[in-house]
């Protein structure tokens, strides 16, 4: 995040999940594994149910399943 961007608090209500389509911005809402809830990374691939994700900080990838994925908005 950039130094100057200001953090924005937003009730969980007024948000709307969209499922991302390849190449989105994506953070995982949900998850089997306490490690990946709340990764944040690029939708490379769409594999039937599932998304492969390359993660931001870490660059591993992930395959989530694509109700577990959100797409990033910013």
């Amino acid at each position: 995040m950039a130094a100057s961007a200001a953090l924005e608090t937003h009730d969980a209500r007024a948000l709307a999940v969209v499922r991302p389509s390849k190449r989105d911005k994506v953070k995982v809402i949900k998850a089997e594994s306490q490690d990946v809830l709340g990764v944040t990374g690029t939708l490379i691939g769409i594999d039937n149910a599932d998304g492969i994700v390359k993660c931001d900080v870490s660059n591993d990838m992930k395959i989530l399943d694509m109700t577990f994925l959100a797409k990033v908005v910013a």
